[in-house]
């Protein structure tokens, strides 16, 4: 629970670096909270050029099924996502899956249901090995869907498209809130704890 609590700030911090500003035109939807939030401009608050928008949807698609749990889901959400873009394809998360609960965007698209099921057709391979890079990911057959598995533990995937993965990332206030009032109690116990430490070696002077 500590250590998710600090991951969790530490993705408000990303989210506080960082001037947003949509370029999309979110699709209909009966869900409010289900948008297609991925195609977003980034402009850091230092003055330096505009990050490199990532590239529309295309017809075809970069799907994946998760496996582990939050920490694992978010390395394959910014994997698959740098993947997509940089082969500009569409990226689909098929299923439920513990992160989108708690993003403030939703990773899935207003037509999701139509897209999982081509993503039931797909080609599907996986990686060799954990935590290495597979150069073949990134050159896949342009006239085909595919279905990439496993972990995708590696930065390599998204390293071009890492403001664009920060803000795809970005925890719900919900989260935040929780995860900062979890931060705000370590740190009271720590200051009572290093209170108490000081206060028993004075007297031992």
């Amino acid at each position: 629970m500590v250590c998710l609590a600090i991951l969790m700030m530490v993705m408000v911090v990303w989210k506080d670096s960082f001037q947003i500003s949509a370029v999309y035109q979110p699709a209909a939807t009966s869900n409010p909270q289900i948008q297609p939030e991925l195609n977003v401009s980034l402009t850091m608050s230092t003055p330096t050029p505009t990050t490199t928008m990532p590239p529309p949807p295309s017809s075809r698609l970069l799907c994946h099924s998760f496996d582990g749990r939050l920490g694992n889901q978010m390395f394959q959400v910014a994997s698959i996502l740098g993947l997509a873009w940089t082969m500009n394809r569409t990226p689909v998360f098929v299923g439920d899956f513990q992160l989108e609960r708690l993003l403030e965007h939703s990773l899935k698209w207003s037509n999701q249901a139509e897209l999982e099921k081509r993503c039931s057709k797909a080609q599907v391979i996986h990686e060799d090995n954990c935590y290495r890079f597979k150069y073949s990911f990134a050159e896949l057959d342009p006239k085909i869907d595919f279905s990439l598995g496993t972990y995708l533990q590696s930065w390599k995937y998204f390293d071009k498209f890492r403001a664009q993965v920060k803000r795809a990332l970005v925890f719900n206030q919900n989260v935040v809130k929780k995860a900062a009032t979890i931060v705000e109690k370590i740190r009271d116990r720590h200051k009572k704890d290093h209170t108490h430490r000081r206060s028993h070696q004075e007297k031992r002077l």
